[in-house]
């Protein structure tokens, strides 16, 4: 509204116009104040917990990648493979493959390997695990990295080449590989939690050549001992309640010439 006549008095500030008039008085300049004050204050609190939430999301998904490439490192090092790093860039094509099997699997937990040229000269491992419990994840990136790695139990040292059904194993100890990306997602549908997980390995890893020269040089006995086969143990919240995805040969364990 705009005013033609003011006029100024202790009380306040009077306005007159034409045949109606109105008054603001302190009171009401000081409670405005008041509201604006508190509003912004309140969009402060929120930016603030926006921001603290984000960083506390970005904490967990570091350290749960910091974990992952250390737990690879512990492996890799009774194989006399040399340690990994993490590469942001590979883990963030890891996350987005993750939400991607997600949508095209959901509770039915398939595999699928992503195109080849989506992530050139990067191996690939996969897992997924569902649960109806209530608890945050339906698979650890831990329990997956474990269910890898034990497929040693069934590996042969003395055959240089890949091994069906074991090449998770065979990739995540591949002394080449000296990159890691890691990422996951997890959903919920039809009152099931599922965590798809994908592990990206650079160089690629379960290389085969004639004679086997690559599997020869890239993946050792070192200082495994089968007494670790009679020592495996499940860390899945619950048989009835905790599905692994069966492997397929062509879907799951990757060879690459």
């Amino acid at each position: 509204m705009v005013c033609p006549t003011i006029s100024y008095s202790q009380k306040g500030i009077k306005c007159h116009e034409s045949e109606q008039s109105f008054s603001i008085n302190r009171r009401t300049l000081e409670e405005r104040d008041r509201l604006v004050s508190r509003f912004l204050h309140k969009a402060e609190m929120k930016s603030f917990s926006a921001l603290i939430l984000l960083a506390l999301g970005y904490v967990v998904t570091a350290d749960y990648r910091r974990e992952a490439v250390e737990q690879h490192n512990r492996l890799r090092a009774i194989h006399d493979a040399p340690e990994m790093t993490l590469n942001n860039e590979m883990s963030e094509g890891a996350d987005q493959y993750a939400h991607r099997l997600f949508q095209m699997f959901g509770v039915n937990m398939g595999l699928k390997h992503s195109p080849k040229d989506s992530r050139r000269g990067q191996g690939e491992n996969l897992a997924v695990g569902c649960t109806t419990a209530r608890v945050a994840e339906g698979r650890s990136v831990e329990d997956a990295i474990k269910s890898w790695y034990d497929e040693v139990c069934r590996y042969n040292f003395n055959v240089h080449r890949f091994q069906s059904g074991l090449g998770h194993f065979s990739q995540l100890v591949w002394k080449d590989s000296t990159e890691l990306g890691i990422g996951k997602y997890t959903g919920k549908q039809r009152g099931k939690t599922c965590t798809y997980i994908v592990a990206r390995y650079r160089k690629v890893g379960n290389v085969e050549t004639p004679g086997g020269r690559l599997f020869r040089e890239n993946v050792s006995k070192g200082s495994f001992r089968r007494s670790y086969c009679n020592n495996l143990s499940d860390k899945s919240v619950g048989e009835a309640e905790y599905i692994s995805a069966s492997y397929d040969d062509d879907d799951d364990d990757e060879a690459s010439s």
